[in-house]
């Protein structure tokens, strides 16, 4: 059942996560953060990758019913990431995918929502892949290197 509103991007198949979390179990790399109701039914959730002194968020989504009934699981998904990550050290959190030129209104308010939390635009290296490449290789060069 699909539960998450899309973003204009390619949905990702959640197997695709949990292959990552499987491939990554052994180190402090890969960070799934769930944000849930009462009940424990997920309402937000958020992937982060950390790395020696970085945490690169990734992967976000939020449940209908969080829009539909005004829930702030976003914010307290969003609180709770900043929150671990200063008790655990590391210097920043890259919200990443910030585009301060585009004109859709969608994109500004997802700035907007990224600067709430005192963030600043600043320019980064993004890793593309243009073929289908093993997940595992991709998570063992992240492990070797970040982990």
């Amino acid at each position: 059942r699909v539960l998450f509103r899309s973003n204009g991007q390619p949905d990702v198949d959640f197997q695709h996560v949990l292959d990552t979390a499987q491939a990554l179990e052994d180190t402090d790399v890969f960070h799934l953060f769930l944000a849930r109701d009462a009940d424990g039914v997920p309402l937000a959730g958020q992937i982060a990758f950390a790395g020696a002194a970085l945490v690169t968020l990734s992967g976000v989504a939020v449940a209908d019913r969080a829009f539909e009934e005004s829930i702030p699981a976003n914010d307290l998904l969003q609180w709770s990431v900043l929150r671990w990550a200063q008790q655990k050290g590391y210097s920043a959190v890259d919200f990443s995918g910030a585009q301060p030129s585009s004109a859709d209104p969608k994109i500004q308010a997802i700035d907007a929502f990224k600067a709430r939390w005192g963030t600043r635009t600043a320019h980064s290296l993004r890793l593309e892949w243009q073929t289908a490449y093993p997940r595992r290789l991709l998570a063992a060069v992240v492990r070797r290197y970040l982990g």
